[in-house]
């Protein structure tokens, strides 16, 4: 008798949700992503959608998401997952910041949220520097060197600034936020 064990391995791992690696069973309802068609237990995937994952936890492939240009549906995978991903970053963002100013929030979150404000106002005066050169009177070429150097500023400023976002995400920092019904 010839048994194949890597065919009967496959066979085995097909039958498991890879969140918490236990069998599939009647018992447990199970839900199969569209995308990409793995298979998890329902409470697992909500669990792992409520912990701020947007991918596949098996795959890590991203939701598609159609485009419509002139009747036709393609999918702009790049650029609309990098925008996805921005504005939810920014959103995340958004809610540590409101976090922060609380009397229970972390010192390091506080320390981190401060640094990122004050390269903020920076970012902001290298922009107001910008548009108070416009009306700058001198040499073209003078001009033109001044403005490129603030310009350079400019973008490192806001490297460093998503730079210091992206290790304050990296915290994994989830506030519990309780909705009050009226």
């Amino acid at each position: 008798m010839n048994i194949d064990l890597h065919e009967q391995s496959i066979s085995q791992c097909i039958n498991i949700c890879s969140i918490c690696r236990d069998p599939f069973t009647d018992t447990k309802s199970s839900y199969k992503l569209p995308e990409c068609n793995h298979e998890f237990h329902t409470d697992c995937l909500f669990s792992w959608f409520r912990n701020g994952n947007g991918n596949c936890p098996y795959c890590n492939g991203n939701p598609i998401i159609p485009t419509n240009n002139n009747n036709t549906h393609t999918y702009d995978y790049d650029y609309q997952n990098w925008y996805i991903s921005l504005s939810k970053n920014r959103a995340k963002i958004n809610v540590i910041k409101s976090f922060a100013k609380k009397k229970n929030c972390p010192g390091i979150v506080k320390r981190k949220i401060k640094n990122i404000n004050s390269h903020e106002l920076q970012y902001k005066s290298f922009i107001k520097q910008r548009k108070e050169l416009n009306n700058k009177v001198g040499l073209y070429k003078d001009l033109k060197k001044e403005e490129a150097k603030l310009r350079t500023k400019q973008r490192a400023k806001i490297r460093s600034i998503r730079n210091m976002e992206n290790t304050l995400l990296a915290l994994n920092i989830v506030p519990l936020v309780i909705l009050k019904h009226k």
